[in-house]
């Protein structure tokens, strides 16, 4: 993977106040900007039908209609690239040419109006023209779960779903198809590119699709803006034919079902990269964001042989493994050479939730293979029109004991043995036009022992191979629904949730239930063109509490010599002693404090004698004097991109530890934020925990391992490597046990000196956070599946559970273990009393909510989250598990 240097260009504010903030190589800077972004947004149809006639009309008047979006992009030009800021993006250009590096331009939309504008449109004659076509540019989303690349052996599977409803203006399903087909031909006939199609056009058809899996999902159609509710949409056939419009909310669940999901969805439908004025996750792209790393949308109408262009040129590159923000420059690059005076090459926005632009990691196929699947291809195309296909099972045969592992090359294969099975039911005359045939009838099939019935005709026959193909070829595109994804693979959110046995009145069955498993190891790791025109409560509430089952499947790797026993404690499953109850009446929903930090909080920690409270957020650790309000010191750390996802002060309060997306976790003097030490994972580091003496750290990794380090000289004690992606992690208060939770939906316990698995629970979702109470007695949960569970850490067996209306994303104990906070994204904190599952209180944020920490004497907590600030909330005496005398003092 090349380097790459990005020059990141932030903007927000409010109209005729907003701010630019410049990231470079070159350095930072910031200026106010005089943007009037009404005006440019009432331009927008005047663009359209620029860009659209463009893709048809002579050189003359093409470039006329250019003029007002040349205009447009001088102005959002002018607005962003002030004195300064022009000179920083020469100089990281030219730092950038110097080291060989890739050099992208990368924007940050913070205020929703800005996010319609065309600022793919940015232009200057001075550096050369329109910067989108000489260099790529991003539109990047935050979300705080980018994924790693995923290595993948060509093909590249790709999904193509066509929705036409009979309601809308008429585009023809098979050019649809075909302009696709022809556009992927090239890569398919190298067997770089595998091409599957949804079996319809309804949301149903996609779902059985999806099922199967895939790398890549194309969907052309209708899109369409919905402004009731504020959100983009794209349109389905129903069942009659006509319009069902699903919205970007519920497509985004709907691909969360594929195995392997998506890392790129590409939009062929206009309207899909628009969206509101009040909300930056309105447009049906920026949404699926939380759930593909990479969506192409397109921000106007695209003519067809437009899109035709595009897609090859985009195909190609994605296909050979080029990363997607090179592959879309690369696209507009091939629709400004087609047409050299057309604009349509601006209709292509990429919106990335990632720093990195790398989706796959493609191993290279030996030439004679390739030159082996594109010879046995054309036979394939060759038999669908002539017949002969024991010829293409004999080479299809041949290839798949060389790619056993191509999932293009066996579906192929068990399409042409359906074939063959029906062609052997027909003789096939190939005589030529005349000869011994009156009337010259060449290649007419007649049944084998008469000749009575009329014979099929070549038609005829590729629809039975298509029938026989849908009813006898096994699903081998991708994994079972449900199976375990390959190393790799960004597993997400959990699948749909069967119904429990209390709701459903059947008896829980499968086994663990009253008896222990046996965990085994596991290594893991020049006519117009056609214009498309624009057009509950949570899972599991009420039912008993996850099932608890055997220790997890891993493998331990101590730094010493000699491998650890593997085996488990007896474990139960059961239902929860308690589940919540209905929040009291008179629970607070303002907090007591706020203080303002400017940055998302994603994660806290509470020094020890309760005076410094460390916060992490994109690109900083932060330590504040609580009593002040004043910073004490900060440390960034490198890349725009990388938030820091957790931190922890020593049980002394000498240190603190945090870590991030740079793949590291490290080690401060708390008072002084001078750094210490540095601790590598080989991908993102999710959680830090000091054990109970200080003398060493555990860390959680997304490279599906957890660590133990010497907090002295931070020497690898303990690797332990798990089935998915570490995202917590939580020592016992007598250093005994490790708590781990993941994003395979399990929550496990371990032993820190020898790596052995003790204790496994399921949740329904990936488990976010994980904490032990101060006894040790207990043990508690957070999770996508929008529940946080208390369970007995020595049987596993469920105490409570309590819900939020969204993922749970941490959990804490108070001092005395009478209560515990949670941290949710339906914006909100919550304050549960642990005997009996009463919310005591509900602290409202304006934003998802990260984070959640007790004062030390449990006088108050604090909760923050993405409305940039730390919320702090008294908890008055005489309430469950307040300690004797409690502090109502707030710092």
């Amino acid at each position: 993977m090349g380097s790459h240097s990005d020059f990141v260009i932030e903007i927000g504010g409010e109209p005729g106040r907003y701010e630019v903030t410049v990231s470079s190589p070159a350095g930072e800077d910031s200026a106010a900007v005089a943007l009037d972004a009404p005006l440019i947004t009432g331009q927008l149809p005047l663009l359209q039908a620029a860009v659209l006639g463009s893709a048809v009309r002579s050189r003359a008047v093409a470039s006329e209609m250019e003029e007002p979006a040349r205009q447009v992009g001088e102005e959002l030009f002018r607005a962003v690239f002030q004195e300064a800021i022009g000179g920083l993006y020469l100089s990281s250009l030219q730092r950038a040419r110097e080291h060989d590096e890739d050099f992208r331009v990368v924007m940050r939309l913070r205020s929703p109006e800005l996010t319609v504008l065309p600022w793919e449109l940015m232009h200057s004659s001075k550096l050369g023209g329109y910067l989108c076509l000489d260099q790529p540019m991003v539109r990047y989303i935050e979300v705080l779960e980018p994924v790693a690349p995923l290595r993948i052996s060509p093909p590249l599977r790709v999904l193509g779903m066509v929705s036409l409803p009979s309601g809308r203006e008429s585009l023809d399903l098979e050019t649809e198809r075909r302009n696709l087909q022809e556009a992927l031909a090239p890569l398919t006939d190298e067997g770089l590119v595998e091409l599957d199609w949804a079996p319809g056009q309804t949301v149903g058809a996609l779902r059985t699709a999806l099922l199967r899996g895939c790398h890549v999902l194309h969907i052309s159609g209708h899109g369409t803006y919905d402004t009731t509710r504020r959100e983009g949409a794209l349109l389905f056939a129903d069942e009659r034919g006509g319009e069902q419009l699903v919205h970007a909310g519920a497509l985004r669940s709907l691909i969360s079902l594929a195995r392997p999901r998506p890392r790129l969805v590409l939009l062929n439908s206009c309207q899909t990269g628009a969206g509101n004025q009040e909300d930056l996750f309105s447009s049906t792209a920026a949404a699926l964001e939380h759930t593909v790393p990479a969506v192409v949308a397109m921000q106007f109408a695209i003519s067809d042989h437009a899109a035709v262009v595009f897609s090859q040129a985009f195909y190609e590159a994605v296909a050979v493994g080029r990363p997607v923000d090179e592959a879309v420059r690369i696209g507009r690059i091939a629709l400004q050479v087609d047409k050299d005076d057309s604009l349509e090459w601006v209709t292509p926005v990429l919106y990335l939730r990632s720093g990195d632009a790398t989706l796959f990691e493609v191993d290279s196929v030996p030439d004679p293979l390739r030159r082996a699947r594109r010879e046995a291809l054309e036979a394939h195309r060759r038999a669908s029109r002539e017949g002969g296909w024991d010829e293409v099972v004999r080479m299809f045969s041949a290839l798949h004991a060389q790619l056993p592992d191509d999932s293009g090359v066996a579906r192929l294969l068990e399409e042409a043995r359906a074939a063959l099975r029906y062609e052997t039911e027909f003789r096939v005359d190939r005589t030529e036009p005349g000869a011994d045939r009156p009337g010259g009838d060449r290649g007419a099939a007649v049944p084998r022992e008469h000749e009575g019935p009329p014979a099929p005709t070549p038609a005829d026959v590729r629809e039975q191979v298509r029938a026989a193909v849908r009813e006898e070829v096994p699903e081998t595109a991708g994994p079972t629904p449900g199976a375990p994804s390959a190393p790799g693979v960004d597993d997400g959110a959990a699948p749909p949730v069967a119904v429990p046995a209390a709701v459903s009145g059947e008896p829980a069955a499968g086994p663990g239930r009253g008896a222990a498993e046996r965990a085994e190891p596991q290594d893991a790791e020049d006519r117009p063109p056609r214009q498309r025109t624009p057009g509950a409560p949570p899972p599991g509430a009420g039912a008993g509490a996850p099932t608890v089952t055997a220790a997890p499947d891993a493998d331990a790797t101590p730094a010493v010599a000699g491998t650890p026993d593997m085996d488990t404690a007896p474990d139960t499953t059961g239902t929860p002693a308690v589940t919540a109850t209905p929040a009291r009446a008179g629970v607070a929903e303002e907090a007591d404090r706020v203080l303002p930090v400017g940055q998302w909080v994603l994660c806290m920690a509470v020094h020890a004698d309760g005076s410094l409270l460390a916060t992490g957020s994109r690109r900083r650790v932060r330590v504040w004097d609580l009593d002040s309000e004043r910073l004490l010191w900060e440390s960034r750390t490198a890349g725009w991109t990388c938030p820091v996802f957790d931190v922890a002060f020593s049980p002394d309060g000498r240190l603190l530890a945090a870590c991030g997306a740079d793949n590291l976790a490290r080690i401060f003097d708390a008072p002084t934020g001078e750094p210490l030490l540095r601790m590598r994972h080989d991908h993102f580091v999710k959680g830090v925990s000091f054990s109970p003496d200080g003398n060493r750290l555990a860390t959680a990794g997304a490279d599906r391992t957890w660590r133990i380090w010497s907090a002295d000289d931070g020497e690898l004690l303990l690797r332990i490597r798990q089935s998915g992606g570490v995202n917590a992690v939580a020592f016992a208060p007598d250093g005994h046990r490790v708590a781990t939770g993941s994003s395979d939906r399990s929550a496990a316990l371990w032993d820190p000196d020898t790596g052995r698995p003790l204790l496994r629970i399921h949740h329904d979702g990936a488990v976010n956070a994980v904490a032990f109470a101060p006894d040790g007695h207990r043990v508690a949960t957070g999770s996508s599946d929008r529940s946080a569970a208390l369970w007995d850490p020595d049987t596993g067996r469920p105490l409570l559970r309590v819900h939020h209306g969204g993922a749970v994303r941490d959990v804490a104990f108070a001092p005395d273990g009478g209560r515990l906070a949670t941290a949710g994204e339906d914006r909100a904190a919550r304050l549960w009393d642990t005997a009996d599952g009463a919310c005591l209180r509900q602290v409202r944020h304006d934003h998802i909510v990260h984070a959640v920490a007790f004062a030390p004497d449990g006088g108050w907590f604090a909760s923050g989250g993405e409305d940039k600030a730390v919320r702090i909330t008294r908890l008055e005496t005489g309430r469950p598990g307040a300690p004797a005398g409690g502090s109502p003092t707030i710092p």
